[in-house]
């Protein structure tokens, strides 16, 4: 028998098995910090940051949006790529940005091109 999905069913699919291994790893990494005896309480993603192409159309957000819906996590932000990227730079943890440069003071100008190459 032929089964049809929409494109969002499919988006939904994996996202869902995005949501598990976050959670499947967040237990992990938790119980190896707390140690063997720690619980497995089990802890579900509640929220999520989508990037999306910079390109997408209002439609394409809002199926974006009910994939994560249809996947069981219907607090969801889109996020353009080219932003990601933007904050990413900005929010590297050294202070130096994700090319490894050096750190500049707050006072110093500094131009910062973020382009996305897709793909």
């Amino acid at each position: 028998e032929e089964v049809l999905l929409r494109p969002e069913q499919i988006s939904a699919c994996v996202l869902r098995k995005l949501y598990d291994t976050a959670e499947r790893d967040h237990r992990r990494r938790t119980n190896a910090d707390a140690g063997e005896s720690a619980s497995s309480a089990k802890v579900r993603v509640t929220r999520a940051v989508i990037g999306v192409p910079a390109y997408f159309t209002e439609s394409q957000r809002r199926a974006t949006v009910r994939a994560s819906e249809l996947a069981g996590v219907p607090k969801v932000k889109l996020l353009p790529e080219p932003e990601a990227a933007a904050l990413a730079y900005g929010a590297a943890s050294d202070g130096r940005g994700g090319d490894g440069g050096t750190a500049r003071s707050d006072d110093e100008e500094e131009l910062i091109l973020v382009f996305d190459l897709g793909g």
